[in-house]
């Protein structure tokens, strides 16, 4: 059941980014997977799941460069989503870790995530996509409030709105 949650989050913040632009979705698309963080033996391994599924949804454009624009075989353009999603999960196994020792306020650990966001855009040149805040970009109320604290104050917002919604059922 725990992997059904990191796929069924994975896939409900998919349908929030930008693409589909179901942008209200993503105030409890991470709900799912951080109700069973919260108890699983290894929630480390949950959020790197989650996160895994997450941005190789997100970036099959890589495959199609790789592939169709490099010639090579579609295995390879897989192979390299794969590999560049397994890296990028590796921030959400961190918040995992953080998330599942749970002693600090949902605050704190909004504040934890959006802090790995911004390690994530800027270690190694950075990969600035694919931030939750990115989800908000069609509606544009939301979006107005990046005047006050930037991409990532809506980041927060959304962070805190689904640890706040996953604490109803922990």
């Amino acid at each position: 059941m725990p992997f059904l949650a990191a796929l069924t989050s994975a896939f409900l913040l998919t349908l929030a980014s930008p693409g589909f632009d179901m942008w209200l979705i993503a105030y409890f698309a991470l709900t799912p997977v951080l109700v069973f963080a919260v108890n699983y033996k290894r929630p480390a391994l949950l959020l790197w799941l989650f996160g895994f599924l997450y941005y190789f949804f997100n970036l099959r454009w890589v495959e199609t460069s790789v592939s169709h624009f490099g010639g090579s075989p579609a295995i390879i353009g897989y192979g390299a989503a794969a590999a560049f999603s397994a890296g990028l999960a590796l921030f959400w196994a961190v918040f995992g870790w953080v998330y599942a020792r749970k002693k600090s306020s949902n605050l704190l650990l909004a504040c934890v995530l959006v802090c790995l966001e911004i390690v994530r855009g800027s270690i190694l040149t950075g990969f600035p996509w694919l931030n939750l805040s990115h989800t908000q970009y069609s509606y544009l109320p939301t979006i107005q409030i990046a005047d006050l604290g930037g991409e990532h104050l809506i980041s927060l917002v959304v962070a805190y709105v689904n640890m706040a919604a996953a604490d109803l059922f922990v």
